[in-house]
């Protein structure tokens, strides 16, 4: 242990301070009452003298990397020993104020010189204020008290702004088509976009999306009646909707006809397409006159022909053609009349 006395000169009463500091690891630091930093030698310590403005004019010839203790000030008179950080002793200040470090860690009450004090551990619970007008207590940002929060709201009350991307997206519900359009539109913020990467994917298939007047799109083919789940993908935002296919009703064309009674055998032929206007192939019709039904296939222009062999009587005769249902049409029936004539 070693006993200094350090002087220093004040300019406005031309008094000499000496002040005695004790310090086991010969680390000193003395600061007089004119915010100058006056000298000090202790054996082989480290000792830093700096001048009014803060900056490092001389140190000792050897330069010693272990600086346990560094004198601090600024102009409003304040200065503390870091070293004091760690040891709990009191921090002054030039203002008037002064705490005890340690009661940062103890919760005790902090003072300071224009009057104002706070409890540390009521630091948790305390609400912020900020220039915009908008607050928040900070306890929610943790947890504290069971609240949640949107950390968008923390950075808008910065003068921040959170700007996100959405994707406007909605179900559909449509009749059985070759060809499925399903379009959305994005936004980054309010402005709506027009290009980027996008796409989708529907019954765990991924499809690219191509754009066109400010719309993102796929063309979804052959999508079967029944519920699909396609979801959306922009960035980091996805969306997930339903396309409801719906069975589509087929075109029947058909068509009264007349027959000679002595036509032993009578062919009547009937057409069917799609709801498209397109050839429906390859699909049974039947035939339904006096009790006996009659059954055709349609062939690669939609044309199914009927064979009608037990009409060999005159008369006007009440029929029905009917087409089955398939996993993308519906049952479609029609009433004709058939006049077998002599």
């Amino acid at each position: 242990m070693s006993l200094v006395a350090i002087s220093a000169v004040s300019a406005a009463d031309n008094v000499n301070d000496t002040v005695a500091v004790s310090s086991d690891d010969s680390n000193v630091i003395a600061v007089d009452n004119e915010d100058k930093i006056a000298s000090a030698e202790i054996d082989d310590s480290n000792v830093v003298s700096a001048d009014s403005e803060d900056e490092i004019v001389s140190t000792d010839a050897v330069e010693k990397d272990n600086v346990l203790s560094i004198g601090s000030k600024s102009g409003n008179k304040s200065s503390f020993d870091f070293s004091s950080l760690f040891n709990g002793t009191s921090i002054s200040f030039g203002n008037g104020s002064t705490f005890d470090f340690s009661s940062l860690l103890n919760g005790t009450t902090i003072s300071f010189g224009n009057g104002t004090s706070f409890n540390t551990s009521s630091l948790l619970n305390a609400n912020f204020t900020f220039g915009n007008g908008t607050s928040f207590n900070i306890s929610s940002l943790i947890g504290g008290n069971g609240t949640s929060f949107d950390i968008g709201s923390i950075i808008d009350m910065f003068g921040g702004k959170t700007v996100v991307d959405t994707i406007n997206a909605t179900d559909v519900s449509k009749v059985y088509t070759t060809n499925t359009k399903y379009s959305v539109n994005v936004l980054h913020g309010n402005e709506t976009l027009t290009s980027g990467a996008v796409t989708f994917t529907i019954d765990n298939k991924e499809y690219v999306g191509s754009w066109k007047d400010g719309s993102a799109y796929v063309n979804l083919k052959n999508l079967k009646p029944g519920d699909h789940f396609i979801i959306t993908e922009y960035g980091q935002t996805l969306v997930k909707n339903k396309i409801t296919v719906k069975k589509a009703t087929p075109k029947l064309t058909v068509k009264n006809k007349a027959f000679k009674v002595k036509t032993k055998t009578k062919k009547y032929t009937v057409t069917l397409k799609t709801n498209e206007n397109k050839v429906l192939k390859n699909t049974k019709v039947t035939l339904k006159v006096k009790g006996k039904t009659y059954s055709a296939k349609t062939n690669s222009k939609g044309k199914a022909t009927f064979k009608i062999t037990k009409l060999n009587k005159v008369g006007k005769f009440s029929a029905t053609v009917k087409s089955t249902a398939t996993a993308c049409f519906k049952s479609v029936s029609k009433k004709i009349t058939i006049n077998v004539k002599k």
